[in-house]
């Protein structure tokens, strides 16, 4: 795996938690920059999100992506909010994650499991039909 998307993740991901509640309102701005390798999609349903990805340079079908939820992880001294970061395979379905989302407090091992699933493919979906290509 080419560690360089992670690292440009990562390192996105902390600007994008460092900026708090402003990340909600900038992602709905209309023109972004976003390209098939490299953007942001805001979830506003089912499980409201914010996802900031990149794709490998070695494979058009995985991808680095960090996720910011209302359920984050918090830093109460500093403020700032700590992204989940996943890897996916939108072609296989395999993905990867360090989940920073407060866990529900029934179940929660399959709890955040089932929810980092529904996200990687809503991710999966949406990438596929806003670039409308057949990598997958």
């Amino acid at each position: 795996m080419n560690w360089k998307p992670l690292k440009l993740l990562l390192s996105t991901s902390l600007l994008i938690a460092a900026f708090g509640h402003h990340n909600e309102v900038n992602s709905e701005v209309a023109e972004r920059a976003n390209t098939k390798e490299y953007g942001t999609f805001y979830f506003t349903k089912t499980l409201p999100s914010l996802h900031t990805y990149a794709m490998s340079r070695n494979s058009n079908t995985e991808f680095a992506v960090a996720i910011m939820t209302p359920t984050q992880i918090k830093e109460d001294k500093i403020g700032i909010l700590y992204p989940s970061v996943m890897w996916i395979n939108c072609k296989d379905g395999r993905i990867r994650f360090n989940s920073m989302e407060k866990p529900p407090a029934k179940d929660a091992a399959k709890g955040l499991t089932e929810n980092m699933k529904t996200m990687a493919i809503g991710f999966c979906q949406l990438h596929k039909s806003e670039w409308k290509h057949s990598h997958w």
